[in-house]
């Protein structure tokens, strides 16, 4: 793939030098000339000095053949200008914008633009941590919106069904004595079990309760 990273900080280098380890095609543009070192000797790619909003710059690093743009500069205002010249004007099909207010997150998405927005991410997943401090988080989708979670089965047993009755949280994997298996309504959990389940953010609270109705120890 031919990939255009635009800004040179930690997160941008890092993606740059492994994209590029990868073998991918890959060209960094920066306005800090000497962000060229951080790259590496080892680095293969195409390093460009310049604005990244500057459409010259952007089509000395290939912008018009560019399979994928990402923009991570620390300027969200920079960022949502160069995605969306990526886009609109060069049709880029896969362009990724890093953000660090979440509120201007809907103005990317609305462009069809996709978003990394640590703020927002770290925020859902400190507040978890906070309030269900023993609740084992396997994995988080987007920016938090729905997350795998680990149960671990306390005290008494409990049907399936009884912890999955909003449609939207599914289980995933039962894991009872070191084996994994998919489990289906019928199927008792007992102590000692582990469940891994799907819980979108807009159904947790409904969750926690039956969790704690049924009394499982999350």
């Amino acid at each position: 793939m031919r990939l255009l990273i635009v800004g040179a900080g930690s997160m941008g280098t890092h993606l740059a030098q492994t994209m590029d380890r990868e073998g991918h095609q890959v060209a960094v543009v920066d306005a800090d000339p000497s962000a060229a070192a951080r790259l590496g000797r080892e680095f293969r790619g195409k390093f460009i000095a310049g604005v990244g909003i500057d459409l010259g710059v952007l089509t000395e690093a290939g912008i018009e053949r560019a399979d994928g743009l990402a923009s991570v500069t620390g300027s969200d205002d920079t960022n949502l200008a160069v995605s969306m010249v990526a886009r609109k004007q060069y049709g880029v099909p896969t362009v990724v914008a890093r953000v660090f207010d979440p509120g201007k997150m809907q103005a990317y998405s609305a462009a069809g633009i996709h978003v990394v927005c640590p703020a927002a991410w770290g925020f859902r997943v400190v507040r978890d941590i906070m309030t269900r401090p023993s609740r084992e988080i396997a994995m988080t989708l987007g920016h938090g919106e729905i997350q795998v979670v680990a149960i671990r089965i306390g005290r008494g047993k409990v049907l399936m069904r009884d912890i999955t009755s909003p449609p939207e949280v599914i289980p995933l994997a039962l894991v009872r004595a070191s084996t994994a298996s998919i489990p289906g309504g019928a199927t008792e959990l007992v102590p000692g079990d582990i469940i891994y389940m799907r819980v979108p953010e807009s159904q947790s609270s409904t969750f926690d309760r039956l969790i704690q109705g049924s009394e499982v120890e999350p």
